[in-house]
């Protein structure tokens, strides 16, 4: 019941419904696709060059070879397997921590990429902002809106998108979306040669800080890597039960919730009354919720990356 409460209470904190919650709870219990039996080091040798299909295939095989054996075979296979098991286990959970302090490193080395760019730049943005009419004042906060609403509307595009080549086109619009933005800046304050040249140094902290973001998203892939199409079934339903749920809630609320889901994924790791399977299982479906957190808050702090500047010189 604890386990049921503290993820409905991360729910919560997101903003989500007691229903909703409970609809998510249950996804997180749901069945993915059977799985085969335990990947071993010779298995993920001799499965390297295959495709996920012939992947599924091979381990089933394995699993019939296994189902084949005396009790006595299939206990000293178990007793193998364990041993490796646990070595991966603590594998796994040093991987975990490493990733979760590296991820977190670079969004903190990106907001602080931002504080130094207007702490540095303080009396050049004043005195820019005196230098800007009304007109050109109203004009940047438009734009500013503008870009929020299509970058906003890109993002739903995106959480609905089906296959990666639609994933792919829609990354490709919000690139043109981000350069027609920067454009748009520099023709309104094109007669002013000291917010050009400020503009053109706040964009190298945006891609500083894009940099940073995808090294983020390496980092999650590399974590998940051998866990990746259970993970990713999770977080596909996740994304349908959630929807945009979470895109009114402020990136600090969802820092509170990522240490929430952290603590839950700690939780079930020291469960001895779970098997090894059901951990995975569990850990999978939590994994793919904190995926979805850390990447709304990154959008949350991309969009401030490029609409930052503006609300500097508006203040």
């Amino acid at each position: 019941m604890k386990k049921l409460t503290l993820f409905i209470s991360i729910m919560l904190l997101l903003g989500i419904s007691t229903v909703s919650a409970m609809e998510v709870q249950a996804t997180s219990a749901m069945k993915v696709d059977a799985k085969p039996m335990h990947m071993t080091a010779e298995d993920k040798e001799a499965t390297a060059d295959m495709s996920e299909e012939e992947k599924k295939a091979y381990m089933m095989e394995k699993r019939a070879e296994f189902e084949a054996l005396s009790d006595e075979e299939k206990e000293e296979i178990k007793a193998e397997r364990k041993e490796e098991m646990m070595e991966k286990k603590e594998e796994m959970m040093e991987m975990r921590d490493e990733a979760k302090w590296d991820v977190k490193e670079n969004r903190m080395e990106a907001k602080q990429n931002r504080i130094d760019f207007k702490d540095e730049n303080k009396d050049a943005i004043d005195a820019i902002k005196q230098t800007l009419s009304d007109e050109e004042k109203d004009e940047l906060a438009d734009l500013k809106e503008s870009f929020k609403d299509a970058s906003s509307a890109l993002r739903e595009e995106m959480r609905d998108a089906e296959d990666e080549e639609a994933k792919e086109a829609i990354k490709e619009e919000m690139k043109e979306l981000v350069d027609a933005y920067q454009d748009d800046m520099a023709e309104l304050l094109w007669d002013n040669e000291q917010a050009l040249e400020l503009l053109e140094e706040r964009m190298d902290v945006h891609e500083a800080n894009k940099e940073l973001r995808e090294k983020n998203k390496e980092i999650r892939s590399e974590y998940r890597s051998e866990r990746k199409e259970y993970v990713q079934q999770y977080k596909g339903a996740f994304v349908k039960r959630i929807g945009n749920k979470l895109d009114k809630i402020p990136a600090d609320k969802l820092e509170t919730a990522l240490g929430k889901i952290d603590a839950l994924i700690e939780k079930i790791e020291n469960d001895s009354r779970l098997s090894d399977e059901a951990k995975e299982t569990k850990i999978d479906a939590i994994a793919a919720l904190k995926e979805i957190v850390e990447e709304r808050i990154e959008a949350i702090e991309e969009d401030e990356d490029l609409t930052e500047i503006i609300d500097e010189l508006l203040e």
